[in-house]
């Protein structure tokens, strides 16, 4: 009766360490330490039916269930112990270990019906206790080998891992080490005692304690767990769950504090389509394909805002099981956001306008020098300002037409125009007595005076050439240099030909000499419009780039209006 109670409280106490397996399971809860468990309780109940058991056939069935421990137990630790090391055996591998324990026991469930695994089966049963005798087959042979390679791979596995130093807790494993230590001493060492008591449930109590300790330090080292926990419960974050079928699965609390319209939602029902929120969440589900595995999207609900995130259930977006929306009070982001984008909008205006200003004093100090020249020239008055506006009136021309598209950009035409006034900026390395000779120059004053166009170049490039755009710096000094260039090469200062001249150059040669033709000098009267033309347009070729014939022949009304416009002023002015 004694070892009746013994087996009926190692059954209870197995079955007690299922209990509070299950009632106190967690998110990192391990399958295969259930799974351990649960074979231990059955194991256990085993025993205590064998010696409850009255006939033959109920001890040979009963052994059946009790063996269930010894089948599975070794390939059970052994799977927990590849998993602590983290040693990858694929589906594969765990195939063939499950697979292995069910055989073996395949070969118990001949018990009572072959020679395989126990063979001469008897039973007796004194003091209400009944104990199956047998003479072991060539099953339980292959039963007792398979124990021993459990054992010997198990300690291997934990001596590799010790050598290799892997990221594996050793107190962890030491827990595994005893559990099976324990089972292997006190089945082989002393299976039974004189009393007859079989001790193997205890072991499966033990082991039980033992996984159960295990199982409360595994989830110290889940730190995924840990961290979603601790998220979860700041309140700030709620997820809702839908199959793939985009049928309500699941939410928890957070998610239906910040949109209540969630909690009337059942199980397996798809999502209503008339409320704006679900309509959003079915958007966003909806952007996800093969190469985007996440959509993110924002939405008001009283007052504050919310951040959704859809992102599919497994890690492959090919197949999935379903859809996962993480939902995140983001009101104080956003609007700190907002608080960010309008300082950078601020900061981005005031550099925007400080910019502008040192632009603006940039220009004013340029026509400043242009204008200390033309003060300093008797014979040139407003030249800077005419050709400036007839080296834009140019410009623009070119500008509309198709045949110089991708020539004359916006940018360009803005930086030939900016340029005009400094093209005579060289004049200032000019002697007074040249520069503001009331009549014509000698030809060795003419040579002096050629001079100004290599010189203003060079006088360009060391002024502004690092405040000012390099884009610009080189046209403003083509304008200076090469200005006074002749197509058919007889120009100064260099005799450049055709199109080595800089177009720049080119179109400021029209504007400059078209302006010294109808403007009054000091040696000269000023022709009339159409003398002015007529002049032009025979150096078409010769003198001007031939190209800019029909460009000049369409400004020739706006450049007679601009200098109408300029002579009733000085009229007005007298």
């Amino acid at each position: 009766m004694t070892i009746t109670v013994f087996y009926g409280l190692m059954y209870l106490l197995a079955v007690f360490n299922l209990m509070i397996y299950i009632v106190f399971r967690t998110r990192s809860n391990n399958f295969i330490y259930g799974l351990f468990l649960l074979v231990a309780t059955v194991a256990n109940g085993g025993y205590l039916f064998v010696a409850l058991s009255r006939s033959l056939g109920e001890v040979a069935m009963a052994t059946k269930v009790s063996l269930m421990g010894g089948c599975f137990v070794p390939s059970i630790l052994l799977i927990c112990v590849i998993d602590l090391c983290q040693i990858r055996i694929g589906w594969g591998g765990r195939l063939f270990l499950v697979s292995a324990a069910f055989a073996e026991y395949m070969m118990v469930l001949t018990i009572g019906y072959s020679d395989i695994f126990y063979k001469n089966l008897s039973f007796t049963r004194e003091n209400h206790l009944s104990q199956l005798f047998y003479d072991i087959g060539g099953g339980y042979v292959v039963f007792v080998i398979t124990v021993y390679l459990y054992l010997i791979f198990i300690f291997g596995i934990c001596i590799y891992a010790f050598r290799e130093k892997l990221s594996v807790s050793y107190k962890n494993m030491v827990y595994l080490l005893a559990a099976s230590v324990l089972t292997a001493l006190l089945y082989f060492l002393r299976r039974y005692t004189q009393s007859g008591i079989n001790l193997m449930p205890l072991a499966f109590v033990l082991d039980g304690i033992i996984i159960l300790r295990l199982q409360h330090r595994m989830a110290i080292y889940d730190v995924s767990s840990i961290v979603a926990n601790s998220i979860l419960n700041q309140g700030n974050y709620g997820y809702i769950v839908l199959d793939k079928h985009k049928n309500f699965i699941a939410s928890d609390e957070a998610a239906r504090r910040f949109f209540p319209q969630v909690v009337p939602l059942h199980v397996d029902f798809s999502l209503p389509q008339d409320d704006p929120f679900f309509m959003k969440l079915t958007e966003l589900m909806m952007q996800l394909d093969d190469t985007l595995n996440e959509a993110v999207g924002y939405m008001e609900n009283h007052g504050r805002e919310y951040k959704i995130e859809a992102a599919y259930l497994t890690e492959t977006n090919r197949y999935h099981n379903g859809y996962y929306l993480e939902i995140t009070d983001a009101t104080e982001v956003r609007e700190n956001e907002r608080r960010i984008l309008d300082y950078n909008e601020k900061l981005r205006a005031a550099v925007t306008k400080e910019t502008q200003r040192l632009k603006d004093a940039q220009d004013q100090m340029l026509l400043g020098m242009a204008n200390m020249i033309e003060n300093r020239d008797n014979s040139t008055g407003g030249h800077i300002k005419r050709t400036s506006m007839g080296v834009k009136i140019l410009a623009k021309e070119l500008m509309s037409r198709d045949e110089w598209e991708g020539v004359f950009t916006a940018r360009y035409c803005e930086a030939m125009i900016k340029a005009a006034p400094l093209h005579d900026l060289g004049k200032i390395a000019v002697d007074d007595d040249i520069l503001k000779k009331p009549g014509r120059f000698t030809p060795g004053e003419f040579e002096q005076m050629k001079m100004h166009a290599p010189k203003g170049a060079e006088l360009l490039h060391s002024v502004i050439a690092g405040i000012e755009d390099p884009y610009f710096v080189q046209i403003a000094e083509n304008m200076a240099h090469y200005h006074h260039e002749r197509w058919n090469g007889t120009g100064y200062p260099d005799k450049l030909e055709g199109e080595a001249i800089p177009l720049e150059a080119r179109v400021m040669a029209i504007a400059d000499v078209y302006d010294a033709l109808v403007s009054k000098r000091c040696y000269k009267d000023a022709m009339t419009y159409e003398e002015a033309a007529k002049i032009i347009m025979e150096g078409m070729g010769s003198q001007f780039d031939p190209s800019l014939e029909d460009v000049f022949v369409a400004c020739r009304s706006r450049l007679e209006k601009y200098y109408d416009a300029q002579l009733k002023q000085a009229e007005e002015a007298s």
